[in-house]
């Protein structure tokens, strides 16, 4: 295996021990995770039983969620169904949260092919922006304010990128991102998950990497793909296929799980040879890249770098989700969004 450098103390060492101090620390931390789920459970009642109101937005409103902290590929997906509204019909609206941005603390509503900085708005939005050029943005945390915006961009349907716990906004239908491979059900800080899974009742239903089996709660599943390639050099823009791309390479990325990356790498034949694993959304400005060696990072990360000038040997994998079965997912969506027009 190649070097890691890991330029933090990550939570997924204790969420996912491999050695006896990150299993000793899971195990203390247990109690908390039960206080914490415990305290959600009585949040959430408090809007079951109408204690705590929710805001009824002016629009049909999809939630894309999860219920562990970061590393779920929402975001992907989350434009994946915005593109798929578009082709058949609808005027979506994309929300992010623009998490780790200055624009996190308010909303920023953009209309279409209005720019979005990294720096300013975050990576996510910055993602978002460059493979949605058409769709207007609302970036900020304030959901509320973000639905109540959505319709004077022209948007007919909203769509929220994460926001499954944001409860103060009702939604027509949330729809969850399962990663079946999670092996830690603990909440947190013992575990990953931001409320108990058996809470993902809650959701209209799942969106599963295609091959995944559904868990056993009797939700709708829906499975998708995801298409990895080619490679773009940052500097020159410049595409060159994954057949044709130098296999030895460093995997440079700011992602919360940076292992998922690196084996999308290796399944399409890179070896690997260091790993440059920087905290999740940093803006890799101390990240420094050697010409002698050929850097590939992800595309969140890649519109983090496009104005350096030491880009030559830098290349951003290129992604996309597309939908296994869309003609079913939009029988299941499209009753729902019409009855909340």
């Amino acid at each position: 295996m190649g070097a890691v450098i890991i330029r933090n103390v990550r939570w997924e060492r204790i969420w996912y021990p491999r050695d006896p101090l990150g299993k000793a620390l899971s195990l203390a931390l247990a109690p908390l995770s039960w206080i914490y789920a415990a305290g959600w459970q009585v949040y959430l009642q408090a809007y079951r039983s109408g204690l705590k109101r929710q805001f009824v937005p002016p629009l049909p409103t999809i939630c894309v969620g999860n219920l562990e902290v970061g590393g779920s590929g929402k975001t992907p997906v989350a434009i994946a169904l915005v593109r798929m509204l578009k082709e058949i019909g609808y005027s979506p609206a994309l929300s992010l949260s623009g998490y780790g941005s200055a624009a996190s603390q308010g909303v920023t509503p953009l209309a279409p092919e209005q720019p979005v900085e990294a720096l300013i708005h975050g990576d996510e939005s910055a993602l978002a922006r460059a493979k949605l050029p058409d769709v207007p943005l609302l970036i900020g945390r304030r959901r509320t304010e973000a639905a109540k915006l959505a319709p004077t961009l022209g948007a007919d349907v909203l769509v929220l990128d994460d926001g499954f716990q944001h409860l103060p906004l009702a939604r027509t239908l949330d729809l969850i991102v399962w990663q079946p491979e999670r092996t830690n059900r603990r909440c947190l800080p013992a575990g990953p998950l931001r409320e108990p899974e058996a809470n993902v009742r809650r959701a209209a239903a799942l969106l599963l990497p295609s091959g995944a089996t559904p868990p056993p709660y009797g939700l709708p599943a829906f499975f998708y793909e995801r298409r990895l390639g080619p490679l773009r050099c940052i500097q020159t823009n410049a595409t060159v296929s994954v057949q044709d791309a130098p296999k030895r390479v460093v995997a440079v990325s700011a992602i919360a799980r940076p292992e998922r990356f690196r084996a999308s790498l290796e399944s399409l034949g890179f070896e690997v040879e260091e790993e440059l694993a920087f905290p999740d959304h940093s803006s890799l400005s101390h990240a420094r890249f050697d010409d002698r060696k050929t850097y590939v990072c992800t595309e969140k990360d890649a519109v983090k770098l496009e104005d350096r000038e030491d880009l030559a040997q830098v290349f951003a994998l290129e992604s996309d989700v597309e939908f296994v079965d869309s003609d079913a997912l939009v029988a299941f969506l499209r009753p729902k969004l019409e009855e909340a027009k």
